[in-house]
């Protein structure tokens, strides 16, 4: 979407995001890769914590760490990350040879 960056800065958006964290205990925002959009770094820091999702065998540690010093450039206070597409049965087949 082009301009996002711009509409996640908006006052619109940030009412919005106001209305929902007054409407449910927890308000999650899914964007798009760090390294491909600053989405993730507008948001974050409008938001009360972020969480990375890492693709297991999916970026280098480098690419990690870049992306989290993006984050918190941004202001966000990371608190964790997520490992997803994890495939244990071929994790021990590489372990056994």
């Amino acid at each position: 979407m082009a301009g996002s960056s711009a509409l996640f800065a908006s006052r619109r958006f940030q009412r919005a995001l106001s209305a929902a964290q007054e409407s449910f205990q927890y308000v999650i925002i899914d964007t798009s890769v760090l390294q491909s959009a600053a989405d993730a770094a507008v948001l974050s820091s409008v938001a009360d914590a972020a969480m990375v999702v890492v693709g297991w065998d999916c970026v280098t540690p480098e690419e990690l760490r870049v992306g989290v010093q993006q984050l918190n450039d941004a202001g966000a206070r990371v608190i964790g990350a997520f490992v997803n597409r994890f495939d244990a049965q071929l994790e021990r087949e590489i372990a056994i040879r």
